[in-house]
């Protein structure tokens, strides 16, 4: 074991925001907690194909690949239903997206 610096979390977290596009997307795109409002995995991947297209990341990404990875994301939970998943997220509005990391 060892003492973890106060930068150390600062610096995992900017390295994180960098070199994972889903992560990136979820701090520009989505709102979380979201006020009771959920998004299904369908959406929330036109929402990332779009984020990638405008920055210049790689756009494509399957759902299974999108859910785990968004699953890993502190705050954001998804939810079974009979009708699917749905996220407890919502995509903003383009024009509120906020300028992506990297």
């Amino acid at each position: 074991d060892y003492t973890k610096i106060a930068s150390h979390k600062a610096t995992v977290e900017d390295w994180r925001m960098t070199s994972d596009a889903v992560y990136d997307f979820a701090l520009t795109c989505l709102e979380y907690p979201s006020d009771g409002r959920e998004s299904n995995i369908e959406s929330l991947r036109e929402g990332y194909q779009e984020w990638a297209r405008r920055v210049g990341r790689r756009e494509e990404i399957a759902e299974r690949t999108l859910s785990s990875r968004l699953a890993k994301i502190d705050g954001l939970r998804k939810r079974k239903t009979n009708k699917g998943a749905r996220w407890n997220c919502a995509i903003k509005a383009i024009k509120d997206w906020d300028e992506p990391v990297n």
